[in-house]
């Protein structure tokens, strides 16, 4: 039997490197991980943690790393996934990524030793070569929301159409300067909505990129984008419209209207992605899907992996939609 011993003397490493590899560690330069995993290739090396869930020893057990676990969308998400599996027999491990990378893959290190069956991941900052690495050994993954090809099976939303959509909306009443707030671009649900709004700008034959504004990764979102705002609105940018990617950006930027006395849409347009509070419901909005649509597609798939389908990756793009609210009018010169 090849042991992880036997792959460390073919790769010329050490067996804590190895480990590392299989364990997903972000900290192994990319030449080791191609020897390593050629290594484990060639000799035909079988991890723990993939033998368990290809024998009758099997942990009817998996692991859902979320981030962040405080969002209310995604946690639904998740306890959605969680109700399905319990009902076919399965137990949820749910760990909370946070919003740093580090804690993503601590959580990631300790499911893949906890010895689960399966992944399902809502990918923060997880570089996709490592989902494809683990999946390759054996244990099956699926991915929720995050735009990527990742190589297993995932659960989508169209976020960047949506956000193309909105831009439209402000193009077509005429806005040509749109501002937007936003924050992490690695981060991939957040880049999906900036390549969005870019493509609704080039369509229009607008390759100002320089009224994008990015927030911190920690930090009082809405003060932040409340702080940007009020730059956008003052020259030279003087922007007629702007596009907050999240809820809580969306409040501050109408912080920063409100401070200045501007009026939505009769001063300024606002669209905004996500659900806010019920008091701005007059707003023009992206939605995302049903949080109960999401989880149960990304439990089924997994669920079938886990009961024996060795069919390709499978993606499940679902639409954002609009909501037509009354936050979008013509430009105004102030």
């Amino acid at each position: 039997m090849v042991t992880i011993r036997d792959v460390a003397r073919r790769a010329g490493v050490s067996a804590m490197t190895v480990s590392r590899v299989l364990n997903g560690s972000a900290s192994v330069k990319a030449e080791t991980r191609q020897r390593v995993e050629s290594a484990i290739q060639e000799l035909g090396y079988v991890p723990n943690a993939a033998a368990r869930s290809l024998t009758s020893r099997r942990s009817d057990t998996v692991g859902m790393i979320v981030s962040p676990m405080a969002h209310p969308y995604w946690s639904q998400v998740a306890a959605t996934a969680q109700r399905y599996l319990l009902s076919k027999g399965i137990g949820s491990l749910i760990g909370d990524a946070g919003d740093t990378g580090e804690a993503e893959q601590a959580q990631l290190d300790m499911m893949l030793r906890q010895g689960v069956d399966g992944l399902i991941l809502f990918p923060l900052l997880l570089d996709p070569t490592i989902v494809t690495a683990i999946s390759r050994r054996g244990l099956p993954v699926a991915v929720v929301s995050a735009p990527g090809d990742y190589e297993v099976d995932s659960v989508q939303v169209d976020i960047r159409s949506a956000a193309r959509d909105l831009i439209r909306l402000l193009l077509a009443r005429g806005h040509r300067r749109i501002g937007m707030v936003a924050a992490m671009p690695q981060r991939p649900l957040m880049y999906a909505r900036y390549q969005g709004y870019l493509d609704a700008l080039s369509e229009a034959g607008i390759g100002d990129k320089s009224l994008a504004r990015w927030l911190p990764p920690i930090g009082d979102w809405r003060e932040l984008a409340a702080e940007h705002a009020r730059e956008l609105l003052s020259p030279p940018h003087a922007v007629t419209a702007i596009f907050a990617s999240a809820p809580d950006m969306g409040v501050g930027v109408i912080d920063a209207f409100n401070a200045q006395r501007l009026r939505i849409p009769d001063d300024v347009s606002l669209v905004v992605f996500n659900e806010i509070p019920a008091l701005f419901s007059f707003l023009t909005i992206g939605l995302s899907p049903p949080a109960e649509d999401i989880g149960r597609l990304a439990a089924e798939m997994l669920y079938e992996r886990l009961r024996g389908y060795e069919g390709g990756p499978r993606q499940r793009l679902l639409p954002a939609t609009l909501r037509m609210g009354s936050s979008v009018g013509p430009p105004q010169k102030r």
